[in-house]
């Protein structure tokens, strides 16, 4: 305490042309730290920007998979129908398929086109999803109940000139696991939703004090009080008002600050291919949220 109260009268006693070159020096400072502190949030909100719209291109993707896989199984039930109405079903009216039609056949080019589609989307979920160690295992889920649903539904095909029976139970399979595939893609796509919303709840990406403004207006604010005490001493002491380049420093460092934020509060609430106050990446489209 003695040692505290010593500095403290040292301080007080200090000549006000030293306090002032530490409040330059403290002014300085301020300047770096606010010049570091945008770089910081920038590029900390273009990696969250980057990782935040991988994972909605992700949901997508699996929404184009669930799309592609229900075609599928529409084409698959009108495939095992012992006779249908393309009306209303599928194609022109009058169709009717025979058993050995099928068996000949197989299932038809659209099917394996849908299934194909329904791959890649989810390879390209694997690819683009910014929660790799959380979704592979779901995403992996799919692709096995996927697998094992083409295998089933070629035993169907094939032996589906043995009996109606079996024809019809093809068709109800391909309900079923239509019905399956869809709980399966719901789960992912939720499991990705709330990856994505934790994603756009990071600081660098938040408004308000619990978000990127406290770190934008710290430097500000020390500043602004660095300025105040250098004119209370300039006014005191010397008589004279501060020195336009302190305000102007001041002016600046506001301005920066109120500006960078108000750009990455715009890229936080779209999370533009191309951001204004960063670029995470190149995209030949834009995609908003």
């Amino acid at each position: 305490m003695l040692f505290r109260s010593r500095q403290y009268r040292r301080l007080r006693g200090a000549h006000p042309v030293t306090v002032l070159r530490w409040l330059r020096t403290g002014v300085l400072l301020c300047v770096l730290a606010t010049a570091a502190v945008c770089l910081g949030v920038t590029l900390q909100a273009s990696s969250d920007i980057s990782t935040a719209r991988s994972t909605q291109q992700a949901i997508d993707k699996i929404d184009d998979a669930a799309t592609a896989a229900a075609t599928a199984s529409r084409t698959l039930q009108c495939t095992m129908a012992l006779t249908y109405s393309a009306q209303s079903i599928c194609g022109e009216p009058g169709n009717v398929i025979r058993p050995e039609d099928v068996t000949l056949t197989g299932t038809p080019s659209s099917y394996a086109n849908d299934i194909t589609q329904v791959i890649t989307d989810l390879t390209a979920v694997t690819e683009d999803n910014g929660t790799d160690s959380v979704e592979t295992p779901q995403t992996q889920y799919v692709v096995n109940l996927l697998t094992s649903y083409v295998q089933q539904s070629e035993t169907a095909i094939t032996d589906y000139s043995q009996g109606t029976a079996l024809g019809q139970a093809g068709s109800s399979y391909a309900q079923t696991a239509e019905a399956s595939l869809d709980e399966a893609f719901n789960d992912l796509r939720g499991t990705e939703q709330s990856a994505l919303r934790e994603q756009r709840g990071t600081w660098s990406l938040t408004p308000g004090p619990a978000g990127f403004w406290w770190a934008l207006a710290s430097p500000f604010l020390v500043l602004l009080l660095l300025t105040v005490a250098t004119a209370r001493v300039l006014a005191r002491h010397f008589r004279r008002l501060p020195s336009g380049w302190l305000l102007g420093a001041l002016a600046i460092t506001a301005a920066t600050a109120a500006a960078l934020g108000y750009l990455n509060a715009r890229d936080a609430a779209r999370l533009a291919a191309d951001p204004w106050a960063s670029h995470p990446r190149s995209e030949e489209h834009t995609s908003e949220l």
